[in-house]
């Protein structure tokens, strides 16, 4: 009876850790678009669109304008401070994959002095193909954080 409790035991651990590696894992960037080839090192190439190269598979930037409520997963790679710049007023922007992000992420807390990859949900939200439909001075997507990653 001893060595059963203690067998029961073992094993419940081990599946607790193996759930606990899973978990994990289901947060771990996958090489599965040009954004992710940036952020794991890829080799960018100078062209139109740009294109990423790792492990023998090459990726291209996407930068189509869809349409009205289309939705896309993307990765952001924020940098660890935010710097000054200038929108419609002087603000403070967030360094996201190397350049000035002028919007705003719901749902995603800044810390400062720390750099995280996150997955966002990119939402467009007007069409600037018909007249007046986006406002002037603002992005024409809507970004909502949807978890961490890990390399």
């Amino acid at each position: 009876m001893r060595y059963w409790v203690i067998s029961l035991l073992a094993l419940t651990a081990c599946s607790t850790g193996d759930n606990d590696k899973m978990i994990a894992n289901s947060n771990k960037i996958s090489l599965d678009s040009f954004e992710a080839c940036v952020i794991l090192g890829g080799l960018v190439m100078e062209s139109w669109p740009q294109q990423c190269a790792l492990n023998g598979q090459q990726f291209t930037e996407d930068i189509s304008t869809g349409k009205k409520g289309d939705r896309k997963k993307i990765l952001f790679e924020i940098g660890p401070s935010k710097v000054d710049c200038v929108g419609v007023a002087p603000m403070q922007c967030l360094i996201v994959n190397g350049g000035m992000f002028y919007d705003s992420i719901a749902g995603y807390d800044y810390k400062p002095g720390q750099s995280v990859i996150i997955e966002v949900e990119r939402e467009q939200y007007c069409d600037p193909e018909i007249l007046n439909d986006c406002p002037q001075d603002v992005g024409i997507y809507r970004y909502r954080y949807l978890r961490t990653m890990t390399r």
